[in-house]
Order: C-alpha cells, then structure tokens, then sequence
C-alpha cells in the first residue's frame, strides 16, 4: 500500500515539496482537507492525497517518552 494512501484524519502532514506542518481535517475522494495556523487565522486548503507526506518531525517530537519531557522542562528551568 502506498504511503499517501494510508494518511487519514489526524494526521501530521506536509507537502513533499516542502512547505509548513499541517493537520488533515477529512479525507474523500483522494483529496486531504488540511488545517493550519499563521498567527490566530484558520487556514483550511486541500491538497491530492499523493502530493503529501507524514511530517516526520512531529511524530519524532510525540514519541518521546512522559519522563523525559519532565526532564526536558526542569533543564530549561534551569
């Protein structure tokens, strides 16, 4: 199964071209409908489900384990 077709609601995503995180709102049809933020806008686009992929960066940033954010916050406290 190609991966473009396993992306579903929820799901972190990016254009493969480039471009910034966004989060899928539906899917239908082969289309995504996309929501992101610039500042306090919703911004909702659509986009062919083959022209996107996982953002890797987000799913590398949530599998990180409760204790270690603990961690990460008494680090910056310092």
């Amino acid at each position: 199964m190609e991966q473009s077709q396993s992306l579903k609601a929820g799901d972190v995503v990016r254009l493969k071209s480039g471009g910034p995180s966004m989060t899928i709102d539906r899917v239908a049809d082969g289309v995504a409908v996309c929501i992101r933020f610039m500042s306090d806008v919703r911004l909702e686009e659509r986009f062919s489900l083959i022209a996107l992929e996982r953002d890797k960066s987000s799913e590398e940033a949530v599998s990180l384990p409760p204790w270690s954010l603990k961690r990460l916050r008494l680090k910056a406290e310092g």
